[in-house]
């Protein structure tokens, strides 16, 4: 008996053993030591899994969208209250992988996912005590992965090896150096057949500098921002969810480049600390790799659109000087000085222009960078704090140019009435916020990051642009704190609601802090749609006759018929550049295939293979019988058509699937699909 009770301890404690939150790895060869999307899925879950079982559970798993080929877009979040919005806590974003070639930022910050997972878990961790501060006093998201579906492509021209870059130049001038983009189908004129594939998502979020110019930013290039702003569904997904978080800071990240960069619009920037972050910690001269910083202009970029407004033409919205730094940090690309020959050397190629493009292929040299970054990314945590004014140094003692009076608007949300609950912008295809009448709560933090005690008096404005675009009727309020101390934070909140005016309505909302000062963090402003009951897409078309109410097109936006065809537009410039724009058409034609099969509109049920009212299992088993046929494996001909090539590009593929998705689950008695003919679409060569 005793010796059952002993080996029954002992099965025990190899079982508590087991559950023990150690995260860790196999050190792997030099070349293959990186996170596949799948990978880094399979761990995110697995952490999910092994937090839900802790008494404390400070990590939660998001998925907070889904990429252009329908790949989750994953996001973590850190805090001693996942599950719930701590309006007066800061929230700071950690992202990396805009740019699917960029291994390496993706790989340091799944690196400080696990870092914080195993310090918060594990008592004896030196740096627990550290984390456990950072955890309970922040919150931290964390999105590895914003381009699953470029980092999957680019993974499919490395097969696995970081030193073997994407080197099919079919589609771009830089595909060399790997595959930047994401997936994304656009006309090219510059391309055979007038097809490319492939969005620059950090590029599509405004319609700034070179929108539409010359060489890269061209349609054949690696830098294309697409045909008009938010485009890229990944943007939209990533737009959406800064809108519906108190996001205090953002360090949105870049690998392949021996520089960091801030923006221009900072008054003191970081840059320097985090330079000295790599100095101090470079005991091996040959780790110390030759970085400059500097101010870098963001137009119609993901920094961009944090700071400044979005052209209103395309989707308006105006994001206001919220704290963002942008660091893109590598080590040097010449392997003779920062190579470790018996462990691989750093991987690169060479551009035309003499610049290179490189991954760490060194195991000795991804431990030791991501190390250094896990110290920066608890550094950056800090600050945030104190977006767009860093007070104190690396050590955290006060910096002696740090401001001694000043106020920042350091997060802020519009969300359904209640607490703990996110923002409650949705969004349409072209990129605007949209947000359903009813009783909102707006808001908002305002810190002191003077020295001494302050008065805040923190104003709301809110307008009604559609019926009063001078904004001479709004509502406004003052909400008024005094004795505020220094770092303290004050959470200030305003209930409104917004009618229904049975059409749709576009609303701004300001919040100033009640200073104007030389930091440019006193301000916020959202501007957005109010939806109506009886115009749910906001297309100015009444539901009761709108068999496309998911699609916002119609007197207020069309549907491009060539050029991006079956995309929402606005204009003729919508569906393609200014050399051949395409033609946008505001009534609810039929766009798929691209010659029509005269069925309808761009509504009806493209899915409906065999003439009935439905798109159902049925449906879905012909698509799937012919799903992954391409021109190199069974493809597409007038003597055997493919059910679901709905662009007749003479393949089924993901573009496919995610139309064919849009129409599943429609029925006689939901959405019914017209009755008409489902002869073959497409006419191949």
């Amino acid at each position: 008996m005793k010796k059952g009770i002993y080996f029954l301890m002992i099965f025990m404690g190899m079982m508590v053993l087991l559950c023990s939150i150690v995260v860790t790895r196999a050190k792997a060869d030099y070349k293959y030591d990186y996170y596949s999307y799948n990978e880094m899925a399979v761990l995110l879950e697995d952490l999910e899994a092994q937090s839900s079982m802790q008494t404390s559970d400070v990590y939660s798993l998001h998925i907070i969208g889904y990429s252009y080929q329908n790949n989750p877009i994953y996001a973590v979040k850190f805090s001693d209250s996942p599950e719930i919005e701590e309006d007066a806590e800061p929230d700071i974003v950690i992202d990396s992988g805009i740019h699917s070639k960029e291994w390496t930022c993706i790989e340091t910050t799944i690196k400080y996912i696990e870092y914080l997972f195993t310090a918060y878990y594990d008592d004896l961790h030196p740096d627990h005590s550290e984390v456990v501060d950072l955890v309970h006093g922040f919150e931290i998201w964390i999105i590895p992965m914003i381009n699953p579906d470029g980092r999957i492509r680019d993974g499919l021209g490395a097969g696995g090896d970081p030193c073997n870059f994407w080197t099919d130049t079919t589609y771009h001038n830089l595909d060399a150096s790997g595959w930047r983009l994401n997936v994304q189908e656009v006309d090219c004129p510059a391309k055979p057949g007038g097809v490319n594939f492939g969005i620059d998502v950090n590029r599509s979020f405004s319609a700034g500098f070179k929108w539409y110019g010359t060489g890269n930013y061209s349609c054949s290039g690696t830098w294309h921002p697409g045909p008009a702003p938010l485009v890229a569904q990944e943007s939209r997904v990533l737009k959406q969810f800064i809108n519906n978080h108190m996001v205090s800071f953002v360090l949105h990240q870049h690998t392949s480049g021996q520089i960091i960069f801030t923006s221009s619009e900072t008054a003191l920037n970081i840059s320097d600390e985090v330079v000295t972050i790599y100095s101090d910690e470079s005991a091996d001269p040959r780790l110390l790799p030759s970085i400059t910083y500097q101010t870098y202009p963001f137009n119609g970029q993901y920094h961009q659109w944090l700071f400044n407004e979005v052209d209103d033409t395309g989707a308006p919205d105006y994001n206001s000087l919220r704290g963002i730094q942008c660091f893109n940090y590598e080590v040097g690309p010449n392997p003779l000085d920062y190579g470790v020959e018996e462990d691989g050397e750093i991987c690169q190629a060479e551009r035309d222009d003499g610049s290179n493009v490189y991954r760490i292929s060194s195991g000795e040299w991804v431990e030791w960078f991501t190390d250094m970054n896990t110290k920066i990314y608890s550094y950056v945590v800090k600050q945030s704090r104190y977006p767009f004014s860093p007070r104190y140094y690396t050590d955290m003692s006060r910096r002696p140019d740090a401001p001694e009076t000043d106020l920042a608007l350091v997060g802020a949300k519009i969300s359904e009435v209640g607490t703990g609950l996110p923002g409650c912008f949705t969004y349409a295809r072209d990129g605007r916020d949209l947000i359903e009448p009813g009783s909102k709560r707006v808001t908002w933090n305002v810190q002191n990051n003077g020295t001494s005690n302050r008065t805040i008096d923190s104003e709301i404005t809110i307008c009604n642009l559609s019926d009063d675009p001078d904004c001479l009727s709004a509502t406004t309020a003052l909400l008024n704190r005094t004795d505020v101390l220094p770092e303290g934070i004050e959470t200030l909140t305003y209930d409104y609601t917004f009618p229904d005016a049975g059409a749709c309505k576009d609303y701004r909302v300001t919040l100033t802090t009640g200073e104007s000062a030389s930091y440019g963090n006193d301000e916020k402003r959202f501007v957005f749609t109010v939806t109506s009951t009886s115009d749910a897409d906001c297309d100015g078309i009444p539901e009761s006759t709108d068999n496309c109410s998911e699609t916002r097109n119609g007197p207020v936006g069309g549907t491009c018929m060539s050029g991006k065809t079956g995309e929402v537009c606005r204009g003729d410039e919508w569906c393609g550049p200014p050399e051949d724009p395409g033609i946008c058409s505001m009534d609810q034609e039929d766009a798929y295939p691209p010659s029509s099969n005269g069925c309808g509109d761009i509504c009806e049920c493209e899915g409906n293979f065999d003439g009935d009212q439905d798109c159902d299992g049925s449906d879905a088993a012909s698509f799937k019988t012919h799903f992954g046929r391409s021109p190199f494996s069974a493809p597409c001909t007038n003597g055997t058509p493919c059910d679901g090539d709905f662009d007749c590009d003479v393949d089924v593929d993901g573009t496919d699937a995610a139309l064919f998705k849009l129409d599943f689950g429609r029925s006689q008695f939901s959405n019914p699909c017209p009755n008409c003919s489902t002869d073959p679409w497409c006419a191949y060569p």
